[in-house]
């Protein structure tokens, strides 16, 4: 597969998941309207696509992963209106947009992410009453957990505990590994789960999983700082506005850079372990080189 045939097969991708999130979210109310607006609003589509690549390495078939891409990226979708609240980064920017609340005011926004939260479960739940099976639970469950207090939610407390103060690199290690990493690592687990490949490939997928999750997190600190914000569709330097710890501000550039080419050639060395399709190459190398 080369760069033009990635390109269809993502856009088409793309095309029939934004489908399905519009008949998901579709409503007459602005309670809907304000969820497709954030849930349709320019996402990159990440997790997914992360999803449905490490599923053609593994040989699971694209319809068994649908519901939970989708669930999954309700969820994100979710996390992200909550993170602009005034109540917590205070953005007023998203993907080259007015976020949520900007739009739909506050109290709309909390009640969107909410619904979007809640509709991400009646997607597992009915999911897993049409095609009951251990693995189909097991997904669900994980996918519940890397959301949850034992993940995501608790980055996030992490991420705001840490503003004005000086923490160490432990510490920041894992409130990335949490707020961002989780639900990056969530999209090949749940592929990983319905295959039922070996040991020996799980591990080695749960390390590409942590390792990707953390250099995402990593570009965002740098763009935050270096990027465009045209490219972004975010303000840059709200982290250093907000004096929060991120790579940058503890290491530097230039040891943020060298911890992010580390975490790249690790990557790559076990891409090659697990003989992974070449979509997912392709898409785990335009991650590595994103502008935004």
């Amino acid at each position: 597969m080369d760069i033009f045939k990635f390109k269809i097969d993502s856009e088409n991708f793309i095309k029939e998941f934004e489908k399905l999130i519009s008949e998901t979210l579709r409503g007459e109310s602005v309670l809907n309207e304000s969820m497709m607006y954030s849930a349709l609003g320019g996402g990159k589509r990440l997790r997914p696509l992360l999803m449905y690549g490490m599923a053609k390495t593994l040989g699971v078939k694209k319809e068994d992963i649908m519901p939970y891409a989708l669930a999954l990226e309700l969820i994100h979708t979710y996390s992200l209106i909550h993170d602009d609240l005034p109540s917590m980064d205070d953005d007023d920017v998203r993907r080259g947009k007015a976020t949520n609340h900007i739009v739909y005011g506050e109290a709309v926004a909390i009640l969107s992410g909410d619904g979007l939260l809640n509709k991400s479960y009646e997607v597992l739940f009915k999911h897993i009453l049409e095609n009951t099976n251990k693995e189909n639970v097991l997904c669900a469950r994980e996918i519940s957990k890397s959301a949850g207090i034992e993940g995501m939610i608790l980055g996030q407390i992490y991420d705001m505990e840490n503003e004005n103060k000086e923490i160490d690199m432990n510490k920041l290690k894992e409130t990335h590994k949490l707020k961002t990493g989780k639900l990056i690592k969530v999209a090949l687990t749940v592929p990983m789960i319905i295959s039922k490949c070996t040991v020996e490939q799980s591990e080695i997928i749960n390390n590409i999983g942590e390792d990707l999750g953390l250099m995402y997190q990593i570009k965002d600190d740098l763009l935050d700082v270096y990027g465009d914000s045209e490219k972004t569709g975010k303000n840059i330097g709200s982290d250093i506005k907000k004096k929060k710890a991120t790579y940058v501000s503890i290491l530097g550039k230039e040891a943020t850079e060298s911890k992010y080419n580390e975490l790249m050639y690790k990557i790559e060395e076990n891409l090659n372990k697990i003989e992974a399709d070449i979509f997912f190459k392709i898409l785990v190398e335009k991650i590595m080189k994103r502008e935004k």
